[in-house]
């Protein structure tokens, strides 16, 4: 009996040492791969009781190119050559706390930025002294802190961005606020690239003034919920309750545009080296006013959606736009890998473009337009060649389905503002309440109502 006593006191002893080993290996593996990936480790201090581990780290970018390669390879967008560039030299300061007891795999972990890349402190010490000043101010009082508690065995993570509340003047007395209110966020999977990751911002405020100009930004109620599978195949999802902009000119012009309950969504697949996908937009107020001259529109509605692009072709062209590269050789990859894309095939259609209602410049308030697409391009193993010697060979594999259906009030307002649309309007079907347009486009000849316009 006293020997079993004496194993599990010793046994019981002996966790935290376990956990600990446990999370440092994790953690020691995590900075391996982001030094083989262009951030060095560059500070380390350690400081571990019996109960429980404290670190401090610092890291520095010093290959931006390579991290944003990294990122490329598994995240949904690629990190541009001009970011790249600001970033290059940036510090990041991380704290992790954990306990040493093994069952305990939460980590906490705080993260800030410490130092600006030099490019951007150089351009900085040039254009805006005082903004260089502040902002150095608010890296050393980690006024830029994002905090997360990660659990290494599910990897599933939450936090929040400390809120941001700064008010300071620029070189040339413009005064500027900049506020983000409540930003907390959860999520699962690596913290470089989640599976999943949600958040919500309650406020976003962005404030210029100076010399009778004035600028402002605001966002309220910011939520997206996000899943990532791999680059290409995501589902993203986004709502704010309001988004507003207003300005006020050196004319004394002013200029305010909201827009309300915004939703954004977005999916995208890959299968069978076929890309597939559907964005979807609606607003249900969009409302303008340019120096008390008011227009607005209700409940606008928009969907498109994509098929059967060819996933290798498509991969190939996002790369080769996304390295920046403008000399000619890149130029002629670019356009050979376009040509390609095309000659495989694919489908696009505008599933729905409808506004309910719409008022411009204080007009009465009129019923508006629904509109629908498909546009098919038709797969030609020869296409590449011939659009080597003219792109507009490209013309003879497109066809085009589409429906417009206008409001008389709307289609009269089109008339006076478009005198073109007289050139279609013997051809358009009326009824009491609307005016409809079929337009078709196949192997060159446009039609309009099944009546020719002949080769286009």
């Amino acid at each position: 009996f006293s020997v079993i006593t004496a194993f599990i006191f010793l046994f019981v002893g002996a966790l935290p040492l376990i956990g600990n080993s446990t999370i440092s290996k994790v953690i020691d593996n995590r900075i391996v791969e982001l030094g083989k990936h262009g951030v060095v480790l560059s500070d380390k201090k350690i400081n571990s009781t019996y109960t429980q581990t404290k670190a401090h780290y610092i890291f520095k970018l010093e290959d931006s190119k390579k991290f944003a390669k990294y990122l490329g390879d598994v995240a949904t967008s690629q990190v541009t050559p001009l970011a790249n560039t600001l970033l290059d030299g940036i510090e990041l300061g991380v704290d992790l706390s954990y306990s040493n007891v093994p069952v305990m795999d939460s980590v906490k972990i705080d993260i800030y930025p410490l130092t600006l890349s030099d490019e951007i402190k150089k351009s900085l010490a040039l254009s805006d002294a005082k903004l260089l000043a502040h902002i150095e101010k608010m890296l050393k009082n980690k006024s830029l802190f994002y905090h997360l508690d990660y659990d290494i065995k599910t990897s599933k993570f939450s936090g929040y961005v400390k809120d941001i509340d700064e008010k300071f003047t620029l070189s040339d007395g413009t005064k500027t606020k900049i506020e983000l209110k409540d930003a907390k966020y959860v999520g699962k999977g690596s913290l470089l690239t989640p599976n999943i990751l949600n958040s919500s911002i309650k406020k976003i405020n962005l404030t210029m003034e100076s010399n009778g100009t004035y600028f402002e930004f605001n966002s309220n109620n910011l939520v997206s919920k996000n899943k990532f599978l791999s680059k290409n195949s995501y589902d993203l999802f986004y709502v704010a309750s309001k988004i507003e902009l207003k300005t006020l000119d050196a004319n004394n012009e002013k200029y305010n545009v909201a827009l309300k309950d915004i939703e954004v969504s977005s999916k995208s697949n890959v299968k069978k080296e076929l890309l597939d996908g559907v964005l979807n937009f609606k607003v249900s107020n969009i409302s303008s006013d340019f120096n008390s001259t008011k227009s607005f529109l209700n409940n606008l509605d928009f969907v498109m959606s994509y098929k059967d692009i060819d996933y290798k072709s498509y991969e190939l062209v996002q790369k080769l736009m996304q390295s920046g590269a403008q000399d000619a050789q890149s130029e002629l990859k670019s356009q050979n890998a376009t040509y390609e894309l095309l000659a495989k095939g694919f489908n696009v259609k505008i599933d729905k473009f409808n506004v309910d209602k719409l008022s411009i410049d204080g007009s009465k308030t009129l019923k508006a337009f629904s509109i629908d697409m498909d546009l098919n391009m038709k797969a030609d193993k020869d296409l590449k060649a011939k659009m080597q010697i003219s792109p507009t060979f490209a013309l003879a594999n497109i066809d085009i389905n589409s429906n417009f259906k206008f409001s008389k009030d709307f289609y009269t307002m089109l008339l006076q503002f478009n005198p073109m649309v007289f050139m279609v309007d013997s051809m358009a079907k009326k009824s009491k309440d609307s005016v409809e347009f079929n337009v078709k486009y196949k192997t060159g000849q446009v039609s309009v109502n099944g009546q020719s316009l002949g080769q286009q």
